[in-house]
């Protein structure tokens, strides 16, 4: 089996990771995406409930494997598998070749599948995955040379293995040989972060299981537990001569995974920016609210979704938000007026707060005119 012609290896070569943590989890990141892809298309409305991931971080082998129990190696997906660039990324926001970037940061590529053929006969296989060879670019090995027998009926086993110079240290997560400050509790809130798109959009399944250091994480729970939903608003902003739809959906992080107010960026249902701090003339403590006879603390996570956002090739930024626009008499970047919004939505969303601080505000004031009544003078003067 091979590929149509095109020359990977100058394209991965030219491709970039994002620095740092981000860059050594990105293939992990595709094979996460690729692997909710596939479950959405054999389930459909009912992945949350049928749907299973697995993901292992294994820091002592030194790699990662994915396995899922969507539509694996089929006919369509085969073909799309084998051909470099396919079309039906895009319509999700990918653009088929993330598969690729796996080998930035690993040398070695199995996969072992399972699949229903237009005859309803079940198939399986596994493959030693090169790429940039001439000739096969999905080569059968040996159930024990490669990724091992797949688990399920239908669906996919991604295994990388051997991590390349440059990523070799990230897999120590303790100990005197650790060159990196992040530990497994980072990776889990860089996976949960990364994907958080999904989440919003119900398309993980409720069995999203993580399991590192021999430690288990069921994702979708942890991100259930720790996330109530806040709300969601939608603006429209005049960019050049287009009227643009903005979207902003509001989630409440409990104060044990957040400590202050953020903002994310996506782009065609991906997550493209970094974390952006938006606390200032918020809240600097986490608002409060009852949840029964307990008290729930706090902070903002906002998502803001357009379809006019343009992300970069490595997905890590948003490439259009610098230009500067006139929105309600003020001229400053598109980015900084979405970031004025989501401050003034949130706001809006905490009523008691906002009410509380002009009170106090009013307060402050009349302090202030009861020590010196000139000012208030100079305040009715000014008005």
């Amino acid at each position: 089996m091979k590929h149509k012609t095109i020359d990977l290896t100058a394209e991965v070569k030219r491709a970039t990771l994002p620095d740092g943590l981000q860059g050594f989890l990105f293939p992990m990141y595709e094979a996460i995406s690729n692997a909710f892809h596939s479950i959405e298309d054999r389930w459909e409305n009912d992945l949350e409930n049928k749907g299973r991931l697995d993901v292992t971080f294994d820091d002592q082998a030194r790699e990662v494997t994915i396995k899922d129990n969507g539509s694996g190696f089929d006919e369509a997906n085969l073909s799309a598998f084998l051909t470099p660039l396919t079309g039906n990324k895009y319509e999700r926001g990918g653009k088929g070749f993330g598969r690729f970037m796996a080998f930035k940061v690993y040398s070695r590529v199995f996969y072992s599948s399972g699949q229903k053929k237009p005859d309803g006969m079940l198939t399986k296989g596994c493959y030693r995955y090169d790429p940039f060879s001439n000739d096969d670019n999905l080569i059968v090995v040996k159930e024990t040379d490669g990724a091992g027998a797949h688990p399920h009926d239908c669906g996919v086993t991604v295994s990388m293995r051997s991590p390349k110079a440059d990523f070799e240290d990230y897999f120590v997560l303790e100990g005197k040989d650790r060159k990196h400050n992040h530990t497994a509790e980072d990776i889990v809130s860089a996976v949960l972060d990364h994907f958080l798109i999904e989440f919003i959009q119900k398309k993980v399944p409720k069995h999203f299981v993580l399991t590192i250091q021999g430690a288990t994480f069921n994702l979708y729970k942890y991100f259930h537990e720790s996330l109530a939903v806040g709300g969601s608003r939608k603006e429209e902003v005049v960019i050049g001569t287009e009227t643009v739809e903005i979207t902003f959906d509001y989630f409440k992080v409990g104060e044990e995974h957040a400590k202050k107010h953020r903002l994310y960026f996506y782009a065609n249902n991906r997550a493209a920016s970094d974390l952006e701090n938006i606390s200032s003339g918020l809240n600097s403590n986490p608002f409060t609210e009852m949840k029964g006879e307990e008290e729930f603390r706090y902070y903002y996570l906002v998502a803001v979704s357009s379809d006019f956002f343009k992300s970069s090739q490595s997905r890590d930024r948003i490439t259009n938000l610098h230009a500067k626009i006139h929105h309600n008499k003020t001229k400053k970047s598109i980015k900084d007026h979405l970031i004025a919004m989501a401050k003034a939505h949130i706001l809006d969303l905490e009523q008691t707060y906002t009410s509380d601080r002009r009170l106090k505000m009013k307060e402050h004031v009349d302090h202030l005119i009861a020590i010196d009544p000139l000012l208030g003078s100079g305040l009715i003067l000014s008005s």
